[in-house]
């Protein structure tokens, strides 16, 4: 097996974790130049994202208890990122909707959120881009949705971290691989 075999899941430096409008278009190759339509949510924590791949499955059985036949009965493909940003495209992408109230003699701009029991955020597409040497890899989706959210701590020393659970819907997720050897 070559090394290069061997991948890193490394973020991208100048951009991890994208959104857009549910239905966008997934760039065909992971360093594609991203259409207007991609606004950068923020950057990843260390500890990367979690694909995670729960299936159900439902076995048919004959009088005699023998399996006869295995049926998906339900599937669920999600990613959970912990985003290390707090800004407000961070509070909107995992919480809905936000309200500016502009800077005063008083106070700064504020940027309000609300977390409401039992909402969840709209539809949309999601992105993460890494790259290892010359490697690149997207995972994204264009119809997902933030199903749970992980505890938020705020604590001095330690970055507050939004974990958000992103599941896909119709389209599932789609791995992108890049090996980087471009043709001369």
């Amino acid at each position: 097996m070559a090394s290069n075999d061997t991948k890193l899941g490394i973020g991208l430096a100048t951009g991890m974790f994208y959104h857009a409008a549910a239905g966008t278009a997934l760039p065909t190759y992971p360093l594609e130049t991203l259409a207007g339509a991609w606004k950068k949510v923020g950057d990843v924590s260390a500890d990367g994202i979690t694909l995670s791949m729960d299936k159900s499955i439902t076995t048919l059985r004959n009088w005699a208890n023998e399996a006869k036949r295995n049926i998906l009965s339900e599937h669920t493909e999600t990613i959970q990122a912990g985003i290390m940003d707090t800004t407000q495209e961070v509070l909107e992408t995992i919480l809905g909707s936000t309200t500016t109230v502009a800077a005063s003699t008083a106070h700064g701009a504020l940027i309000k959120a609300s977390i409401t029991q039992g909402a969840l955020p709209a539809t949309e597409a999601y992105l993460f881009l890494m790259k290892d040497g010359d490697d690149s890899i997207a995972i994204g989706t264009s119809h997902g949705q933030i199903t749970s959210m992980d505890s938020v701590t705020f604590a001095p020393g330690d970055a507050i971290k939004w974990t958000p659970t992103i599941t896909a819907l119709q389209s599932g997720w789609q791995i992108i691989l890049d090996d980087g050897q471009t043709t001369p």
